[in-house]
């Protein structure tokens, strides 16, 4: 007797996209198993010396001495025309800061999609203790804003004062052309975030890990969380600014690349995103929302 088999239908579901599919993926390793590999970096990680880990307090401390020594330095060394500059300067950053985030927050939650939504966020449906969480990053923003204008101040003050800096309105000044200017200004944006990146990367090693473990508290941050960071951060960060005294800086085009950056990092800590920009930040090899974001949640 010959048995009639019917076939079983197969149901095709459509794919759903995911927000953690915008993760770049780890690369396989063709030569040796994945085991082998974690094995063989275990192995180098123990025999590697390790500094000692900054202790919590002693970064603390470090980062309440940083801001009054810097004014005083500058005081001291430059007088009253340092800290007039210092002090404009702290509260154009500052104004300028509230309205990037402030803007840039407001468009995201308008239009953008919600990276945690089973989590409050301060701009949604935020509770007490995002509220707190809010008014930190502003403290700390405050704090980052300070210690940039304090950097900053030394060759603007300069700049004002009519001595010579790097600092120029026109290319003739300093005897380059358009063209060229532009190569080298291509050509520093890799070395400047190779020196982002080395920072980021040193912050994140048990030794230095005190210093950027505020940053972290924040893990459904919003676009004021882009910059509270500690001091010391905010010095590593920012202090290419002393070169404004030695190498040509054009303004017309060195300002809207700062500005630019401001914005990019208050869109990754923003806490949503844009399914355009997420497809054309990493082209341009450059850090998404998405996965900055993931990468402030499972921190650990």
């Amino acid at each position: 007797e010959v048995t009639k088999l019917t076939p079983t239908p197969v149901v095709f579901t459509p794919f759903q996209p995911d927000r953690r599919n915008l993760r770049p993926r780890r690369p396989t390793w063709p030569t040796r198993s994945r085991w082998d590999h974690d094995r063989s970096i275990s192995a180098r990680k123990k025999t590697m010396p390790r500094l000692p880990a900054v202790s919590p307090t002693l970064a603390w401390l470090i980062n309440i001495f940083i801001p009054p020594a810097m004014v005083l330095h500058g005081f001291t060394a430059r007088g009253s025309a340092w800290l007039s500059v210092q002090l404009h300067t702290f509260c154009i950053l500052m104004l300028g800061i509230l309205v990037c985030c402030g803007g840039t927050q407001w468009v995201a939650c308008k239009y953008g999609a919600r990276l945690q939504p089973t989590k409050p966020h301060a701009f949604v449906d935020g509770d007490a203790k995002a509220y707190r969480l809010l008014r930190e990053e502003i403290l700390e923003t405050a704090r980052c804003m300070f210690c940039i204008s304090a950097m900053a101040a030394w060759p603007l003050s300069r700049f004002a004062a009519g001595e010579p800096t790097g600092l120029i309105w026109h290319l003739d000044e300093v005897g380059s052309t358009l063209p060229s200017y532009m190569a080298g200004f291509f050509v520093g944006i890799p070395i400047a975030d190779a020196w982002l990146y080395l920072k980021h990367r040193l912050l994140h090693t048990p030794t230095l890990w005190a210093f950027h473990e505020h940053h972290h508290t924040f893990r459904n941050p919003t676009a004021f969380g882009g910059f509270a960071v500690s001091p010391l951060e905010a010095i590593w960060t920012f202090c290419p600014i002393f070169l404004w005294s030695h190498l040509p800086h054009w303004i017309p085009l060195v300002a809207p690349s700062i500005f630019a950056f401001f914005v990019l990092n208050t869109y990754l800590h923003s806490g949503f995103s844009f399914a355009a920009l997420e497809r054309i930040l990493p082209l341009l090899w450059l850090d998404s929302s998405c996965y900055h974001n993931v990468h402030h949640e499972k921190i650990s």
